[in-house]
């Protein structure tokens, strides 16, 4: 049996070492040795304060945790964050280099005398001297597929953007020049080491360049600092403390309070009020959401209203719908999408539908209701039918222990498609006939078992409890399919190909993509870009600490374009005729 390799960490500042096996975290090295360092995550990798220095040559590369939420120069001069450092050789690490450089010269990053230097260069040549103690060493070259491994990004499609840029590119780094001593006289014997003046090495602003012809784009200035973002809930306020340490959130909780959000601004004591709540102190901001108006402000994109405060030094900012409370989850789900052509359908909100086009939003009313797909089955219970079994005689509920009272939005695809997929229901979504069935020679326990749950014009799920699927439901589901495909139609004549098409839903949507493609509601070349998202997207207003005020960020990635009205449209109407003949004449 092989002994584990042990290395040994030196806490230069302490004096203290202790050895570890290889691959320990240093985090939890330090922790189990007594020696306390910064955290508000316990090393959890959510907070980016457990800053350490190592000195020693054989440092670790960078993880990606610690390239977004290190500047380029702390990343050279050998700062890590220990709960993300696995010791994999003997090291040499300060963890107070942080708390002494608090009261130096922010310019100067190190000293060094001129007597050494010339000595160096004696054994070096002169231009080939060491570099100083801080500095950072040239780049190495690597590989392709190390180049790779550093840039890949995870590319998933409704990942959180909470982090963004926190530090610039390589070529903005700060240049670093030398202010050497005074020359010597001819003749002049140089004086003795302990008397020489140390040469500086002075952070400078590098040299501005020409300002080209057309104006320059506006550089990505990270202005974040801690902040909350506080959403109003119906007994009490849910919290999130934003890190910039990080670029994204450090920790949530829950403040059951009968006072709202709207009251304790309106009498200047939420300031007072968070400080007595909250277990840190150190934020500088608060973003509001509230679910109804109560302030007067700038209405944005006929969606949202803006207003802001400053109460005991914290800088408020409110955000409100501007009518509807489900117009501000609308605007949230804009907050959601990157570059591209993204085609967006709101099952909970059918009344318009979007064309997103790298930032530019392009409404177009539907002339749909909003509740269009929920006026003839129940939905919106407390206890739904969540999922149906394959065979359709089976379901689940949300409490196993309560009977059924509505039926969720997957449940309704699943079941239509698995109807489809039998031929139990026609191109057009209508139920086959009870009698027609039996007149066909279904035969066994569970074909007759299924016919039983035909009735009338209505797919039973549980006849008990008056869970059913009437026909004009799928009528409904119908009317959708033709105006989802000539609405893709319309756009692609409008804007272009969309390169997406997202579904979202405040109900739960498992498997509502399956069932979207087995019932065609999106055309065939759509089925591999289908997407579906039901969380709730109020959390993407995290983004907005990203910049200084909610409005900049906004002004600076979002943009209103044309509304249409598709009802009052000729070449959609056209479009729309077409599709639904093309379905109506298939048997």
């Amino acid at each position: 049996m092989f002994l584990s390799k042990k290395h040994t960490v030196y806490v230069k500042n302490m004096d203290i070492s202790f050895e570890v096996k290889s691959g320990k975290n240093l985090f939890t090295a330090l922790e189990e040795n007594g020696i306390k360092i910064s955290s508000l995550c316990r090393g959890n990798g959510q907070c980016g304060k457990c800053k350490i220095r190592i000195e020693t040559k054989n440092i670790n590369k960078p993880t990606r945790l610690e390239r977004r939420s290190l500047s380029e120069l702390s990343i050279s001069m050998g700062i890590r964050l220990a709960c993300e450092y696995a010791v994999k050789s003997d090291i040499v690490i300060d963890t107070d280099e942080l708390a002494k450089r608090a009261n130096d010269d922010p310019c100067v990053l190190s000293v060094q005398t001129l007597a050494k230097l010339e000595e160096a260069a004696d054994v070096y040549g002169a231009d080939e001297l060491p570099l100083m103690s801080g500095m950072a060493e040239p780049e190495q070259e690597h590989t392709e597929e190390e180049e790779h491994e550093n840039s890949e990004e995870d590319e998933n499609e409704f990942k959180s953007v909470l982090s963004g840029g926190m530090f610039h590119s390589q070529q903005d780094e700060p240049e670093y020049e030398e202010e050497s001593a005074a020359e010597h006289e001819p003749g002049e014997e140089p004086a003795q080491e302990e008397e020489q003046e140390p040469v500086i090495v002075k952070y400078t602003e590098p040299e501005p360049e020409p300002e080209p012809e057309e104006e320059p784009e506006e550089r990505d200035v990270d202005y974040s600092t801690d902040g909350l973002l506080l959403i109003q809930a119906p007994r009490g306020i849910t919290y999130f403390h934003y890190s910039a340490g990080i670029g994204g959130i450090s920790s949530k909780d829950f403040i059951e309070t009968d006072r709202t959000i709207a009251e304790l601004l309106r009498q200047g004591e939420l300031k007072q009020f968070l400080d007595s709540s909250l277990r840190y102190s150190g934020y500088e901001r608060a973003i509001l959401i509230l679910s109804e108006k109560h302030f007067e402000g700038e209405n944005v994109f006929g969606l949202i209203n803006y207003c802001s405060f400053t109460d005991n030094g914290l800088f408020c900012e409110v955000i409100q719908p501007a009518g509807s409370p489900k117009d501000i989850l609308k605007f949230f789900r804009f907050l959601n999408q990157t570059s591209g052509r993204k085609m967006i359908i709101p099952l909970d909100a059918l009344e318009k539908i979007y064309f997103f086009n790298s930032g530019t939003i392009m409404g177009m009313d539907a002339s749909l209701r909003s509740d269009f797909l929920f006026e003839h089955i129940k939905t919106g219970g407390r206890n739904p039918v969540t999922k149906i079994a394959d065979d359709l005689m089976s379901y689940e509920k949300k409490n196993a222990d309560l009977p059924p009272d509505s039926i969720s939005l997957s449940v309704l695809f699943k079941t239509a498609a698995l109807l489809y997929s039998k031929g139990l229901l026609s191109r057009q979504f209508k139920l086959a006939d009870k009698m027609s069935l039996v007149g066909d020679g279904l035969e066994g326990g569970h074909h007759i078992r299924l016919i039983a749950k035909f009735s009338g014009q209505s797919f039973k799920i549980d006849s008990g409890h008056e869970m059913l699927i009437p026909q004009a439901a799928l009528d409904d589901l119908f009317v959708l399919r033709n105006f989802i495909h000539a609405a893709i139609k319309y756009a692609e004549k409008r804007c272009g190909k969309p390169d997406t098409v997202i579904f979202y839903s405040l109900f739960p949507v498992k498997e509502l993509a399956d069932s979207m493609i087995t019932l065609e509601m999106v055309p065939k070349r759509y089925h591999e870009v289908i997407r579906t998202f039901s969380e709730d997207p109020t959390l993407f207003a995290i983004n907005f600490f990203h910049k200084s005020t909610v409005l900049s960020y906004i002004e600076s990635t979002l943009k209103m374009g044309e509304d249409i009205s598709l009802e009052e449209d000729e070449i959609f109407e056209g479009i729309f005729e077409k599709v639904k003949s093309e379905f109506e004449g298939e048997g």
